[in-house]
């Protein structure tokens, strides 16, 4: 005949049901933080992977922006005054240019209505001495070069004109004052510049341009030049 079990046989039963059920609950719930732990880690994989993809299209843009820039293709752009701060940001950057490339091409495109006189001299100077170490030199006038930026125009290699655009020459704009001798000394000291601007343009011209003509045009008068007519003259070697 079966024994019955013993309370005490029975109670320890239980509390090995239920120590058996606890192990089961805790595995269970170990199993479901692991699965939203793992949930968790792919999902901030998944965060990261489209960060770094966008990091990528972001990087990608800006080289490929910079591939197409003014500055990768070393195009210069001076629109404004010419003064001592346009002068000295445009031979910073074409000196770095320089600096990076010791021979390769520059391209300055003027827009601007002129300004100081020996601001514009230094960067003539400037860009004939690129020139000379090996860089080859195109200006442009786009719109307008007036007074000094058509001076400086003439600083390149090959000189190119818009269709549309127009030069300004005319004899420098000065001031002085003091004494008369100082006054007669200064004015003797600009006609000097004036003279020299002349040459500029009548050696640039490839003898298209006489000074006779120059000085017709130019003296006392705002000498507005249109594309046709600076190729005619020599000024530009082309227009575009």
């Amino acid at each position: 005949m079966k024994r019955e079990p013993t309370q005490a046989e029975i109670d320890a039963r239980v509390d090995c049901a239920k120590a058996n059920a606890e192990k089961a609950r805790a595995a269970a719930r170990n199993l479901a933080a692991e699965e939203r732990q793992g949930i968790a880690q792919a999902r901030s994989f998944e965060a990261s992977a489209r960060s770094a993809e966008m990091d990528l299209e972001i990087a990608s843009e800006l080289h490929a922006r910079h591939l197409a820039s003014d500055s990768h293709h070393h195009v210069y752009r001076f629109a404004g005054k010419v003064a001592s701060e346009t002068v000295k940001t445009c031979m910073d950057e074409l000196s770095y240019w320089h600096r990076m490339d010791e021979k390769c091409p520059m391209e300055v495109v003027f827009y601007s209505p002129g300004g100081e006189v020996m601001c514009g001299m230094a960067l003539y100077d400037f860009l004939r001495d690129m020139s000379q170490r090996g860089h080859y030199i195109t200006t442009v006038c786009s719109g307008y070069a007036a007074s000094m930026a058509g001076i400086i125009l003439q600083a390149g290699d090959k000189r190119i004109i818009g269709s549309e655009s127009y030069l300004l020459v005319h004899e420098i704009t000065a001031a002085t004052y003091g004494k008369v001798g100082v006054i007669e000394d200064d004015v003797k000291f600009y006609k000097r510049i004036c003279e020299r601007v002349a040459n500029i343009f009548v050696s640039r011209s490839g003898g298209k341009l006489t000074k006779a003509r120059m000085n017709k045009e130019w003296v006392g008068h705002d000498w507005w030049i249109d594309s046709k007519l600076a190729l005619e003259l020599g000024m530009v070697d082309e227009v575009r």
